[in-house]
């Protein structure tokens, strides 16, 4: 199968751009990372699916009329919905030797986009080949997901929040998933999981609401974290002093858990959880 481009001869010559030297080589990259654009452009257009060209990508094709001389990759992005609709259809539709890397595909996957490429390894096979324009190695696309910023400004500072958590995690997961790589000590591989953990376990609590433990040294009824936040949720929760009192009587542990009414489901399998722990039978 060739491929669906068709490039002149001469273009993969080398040649001076900008006084950087393209080579023969990084012509077959750049053509065969087209091949690639080629497959996702047309389920995109079967599907009614826009994307765009983005960063280094953008600036080439407007300045250079093509590929920054020396830069070697491709960058679109998409709207969110455009974005998962394309996930949703990509592995049914791609050549079956292609990969599709990203956190919605890959359970060790920690970008914020997806990569698709055209295989696993390097391939000299003479299909392979006369499909990619002589490009032996993976080359693929990067595709990011592209959001609207709230207009509203709570919305927009809840937005920017999560961000900023989500942006203190990844350098934190993308170390630990390649701690053998890198080769970590222990105490270091230790320090990198809690910090991950810890970012992980706020944004959890943000969706499905803070744990909240009952001090049984302390004289108020209840002891927590954003009294102002939580109040009305505990108001429903606790009867009064004399329930919250028998509890505490009652039990050597107290949990309290508040949750938003759609996040009803996950409170219920947590607690399930909790309970199937041995040190927790006891807690209330």
């Amino acid at each position: 199968m060739s491929g669906r481009i068709e490039f002149p001869k001469e273009y993969f010559n080398p040649e001076m751009r900008c006084g950087h030297l393209v080579s023969g080589t990084m012509k077959t990259v750049w053509a065969a990372q087209l091949e690639v654009l080629v497959r996702i452009a047309e389920i995109c257009e079967r599907h009614g699916l826009q994307f765009y060209a983005m960063f280094g990508t953008l600036l080439g094709a407007v300045r250079h009329k093509g590929y920054i001389p020396w830069d070697d990759d491709l960058d679109i992005g998409m709207l969110r919905e455009d974005y998962m609709g394309f996930l949703e259809v990509a592995a049914q539709e791609l050549p079956p030797e292609y990969q599709i890397l990203g956190v919605y595909t890959d359970p060790e996957g920690v970008s914020s986009g997806t990569r698709v490429t055209n295989g696993i390894r390097i391939d000299l096979a003479e299909k392979r080949m006369e499909e990619y324009h002589g490009c032996p190695f993976v080359v693929g696309i990067d595709i990011f997901p592209l959001d609207y910023e709230p207009l509203d400004a709570g919305a927009r500072a809840e937005q920017y929040e999560r961000l900023r958590m989500l942006q203190e995690i990844y350098p934190c997961a993308d170390t630990y998933s390649r701690r053998e790589e890198l080769g970590l000590s222990a105490s270091a591989v230790r320090q990198y999981r809690e910090k991950m953990e810890k970012g992980l376990e706020e944004l959890f609590n943000e969706t499905c609401g803070e744990l909240q433990l009952i001090d049984l040294r302390s004289k108020e009824i209840v002891s927590f974290l954003y009294e102002d936040r939580l109040e009305h949720y505990l108001s429903r929760i606790l009867a009064g002093d004399t329930l919250t009192q028998r509890v505490r009587a009652a039990f050597r542990a107290h949990i309290f858990l508040s949750y938003r009414k759609q996040d009803q489901a996950y409170a219920r399998k947590l607690m399930s959880l909790i309970h199937e722990t041995d040190i927790c039978r006891d807690a209330a």
